[in-house]
């Protein structure tokens, strides 16, 4: 492929990428292909000469296309968001047209000091401690691919900070039996992949119940860390969760933190998908303690309009976590400067250029566009809640944090949600997974995930969802009826009458959490973080329409 070639066919992939973003909200979420399908539609060898670009071009939608299960469609609600957007696309097209591997400054400066950078931006972007910036001299920032590996590298990094000092004070432990004394600590809510990092770290990992709200609490942790140290263990990191996967949930990081400075233990906050939230100050009331806190990592891939993939890492003491990763060899050796050789900070040498598209993003959205995106995303959450509310034949388990919302089937035990999943995901147009309660029930688990979701594909999603529940007695039948005539008459209202109603809820007296409101006055923002939801039973659409008013035009259409 010459220039001129590669000039048509970048043409042609781009209008692929927008032809496809237009249309995705009419494809089925979730494939009808069966496992094997792809081995049947392609040569069982590669091709002796050259294919035709026209050919191989079709085949995204012969071959690829199929079998895709469609992470942008705004009826996709299941697992987390996963990031995408043009200035981020653009961004990878140029980090891969340069082609660089930032393993050391002279092997590519501006991949390593532009990570530096915008790392040092997200901080004070999210209302970190200062201590986490590269400028701080002794934290700092890294890229990883995922907050998974940022959990491996700081547990590996604490594991050994231990060793070092079990070596010190008791030079004749064996390896293997201090090793075996390690013990660190997450929440039954944290994300499982967790599980993994610790069981590659070599470091048992000891998992903690949570409250009725699904967070691990200090006292919890204190109790388990004396029954450790009763057993002879050494105690050496916990894993706090901001944003748990099941519900959303805020560990209580003032807590677990004064646990960890009396017992002095590692403590690493997990911010996965709820990280990038903070960038709105209304919600930086649930980083209260993070001033403790040994480590730090969100995905940015996931809530903050950068492609996957791309986790940010902070450490507090960047000596000892580079201490731990640190390699070298005579091939590798370069000029010192005060810069990180962020060779030492993660798994591989070698490292894409992914500071680019969070550079882009971030200058083409700025701040006040992060801020838009994500109260969007939170608004179209309590938007569900207040829908799957009207509807008796559901309960709402977990109330709307961020953008997940945690509901199930009201009669019929874990069994009856198990065959609403069931039915709503053979059907293909709407995806929604299952969690479990701190209690154990079972739960449906709804996220708003794509960037182009609005208001009227939330009532979509929630109408297919509503269509596939089966009615246990006659009376919910009959119920869900008087329910739908109710909604019909309380939507033959005037306009002057809707706006009333709705400028009455936002203008309502809500507490609002002290702290919220004198950052947000100082930075001159609304201050509408609050210790209890305002939620309203109106929601005024992208197109200008209510929420109430399209239901209503869709009962009126199903009676036609």
């Amino acid at each position: 492929m010459d220039d001129i070639q590669f000039r048509s066919a970048a043409h042609e992939v781009i209008d692929y990428i927008l032809q496809y973003q237009r249309t995705v909200r009419d494809r089925p979420v979730l494939p009808s292909v069966e496992p094997g399908y792809l081995r049947r539609l392609v040569p069982s060898e590669a091709p002796p000469t050259p294919d035709r670009w026209t050919d191989v071009l079709a085949d995204m939608e012969r071959v690829i296309q199929p079998g895709m299960t469609h992470w942008h469609s705004p009826h996709f609600h299941a697992f987390c968001p996963l990031a995408n957007s043009p200035p981020a696309l653009l961004a990878e097209m140029l980090a891969h047209g340069l082609s660089c591997v930032g393993l050391s400054w002279e092997a590519a400066p501006a991949c390593l000091e532009l990570e530096v950078v915008v790392l040092d931006w997200l901080v004070r972007l999210l209302g970190l401690p200062e201590h986490f910036l590269s400028q701080s001299g002794a934290g700092g920032g890294v890229i990883t691919g995922s907050a998974t590996e940022g959990v491996l590298l700081t547990i590996t990094a604490a594991r050994e900070r231990a060793l070092k000092d079990l070596r010190r004070d008791q030079p004749d432990l064996d390896e293997a039996t201090a090793r075996g004394r390690l013990v660190s600590f997450t929440s039954a809510q944290a994300n499982p992949a967790i599980l993994k990092a610790a069981a590659s770290a070599a470091v048992r990992m000891r998992v903690l119940p949570t409250d009725d709200g699904c967070r691990l609490r200090g006292d919890t942790l204190q109790t388990a860390v004396e029954e450790e140290l009763a057993a002879g263990n050494v105690p050496i990191y916990v894993l706090a969760t901001l944003g748990t996967t099941g519900t959303c949930a805020f560990d209580p990081l003032d807590e677990l933190g004064a646990v960890c400075r009396q017992h002095e233990l590692w403590l690493h906050v997990d911010a996965a998908y709820a990280g990038a939230a903070f960038v709105c100050p209304e919600f930086r009331h649930l980083l209260n303690g993070v001033e403790e806190v040994t480590s730090f990592s969100f995905n940015a891939h996931k809530w903050m309009l950068v492609n996957f993939e791309c986790a940010a890492l902070w450490v507090r003491d960047s000596g000892t976590f580079t201490a731990a990763h640190k390699i070298d060899a005579p091939i590798l050796h370069t000029a010192e400067t005060t810069l990180p050789n962020f060779r030492n900070w993660s798994l591989a040498l070698g490292r894409r250029f992914r500071a680019l598209k969070l550079w882009f993003v971030l200058r083409l959205y700025g701040v006040s566009g992060l801020q838009e995106y994500i109260r969007g995303h939170v608004q179209l959450a309590r938007q569900f809640e207040e829908l799957v509310r009207r509807d008796d034949r559901f309960e709402v388990v977990a109330p709307a944090s961020m953008g997940v919302v945690c509901f199930r089937v009201r009669r019929g035990g874990d069994s009856a949600t198990e065959e609403l999943l069931r039915r709503v995901n053979d059907a293909k147009k709407v995806f929604i997974v299952k969690t479990t309660l701190a209690n154990g029930a079972l739960a449906a688990r709804f996220v708003v995930v794509s960037r182009v979701t609005t208001a009227e594909d939330v009532v979509t999603s929630w109408e297919e969802i509503r269509r596939h529940v089966q009615p246990n007695q006659e009376e919910s039948e009959a119920a869900m009826e008087g329910e739908e005539t109710v909604a019909q008459e309380e939507s033959i209202v005037t306009k002057e009458e809707t706006s009333a109603q709705e400028h009455s809820r936002v203008t309502g007296k809500v507490e609002t959490h002290p702290d919220v409101a004198e950052d947000c006055q100082s930075q001159g923002v609304p201050a509408c973080a609050t210790t209890r939801t305002a939620r309203m039973n109106l929601t005024r659409t992208k197109s200008g329409r209510w929420t109430e008013e399209i239901l209503a035009q869709r009962d009126f259409e199903a009676e036609m």
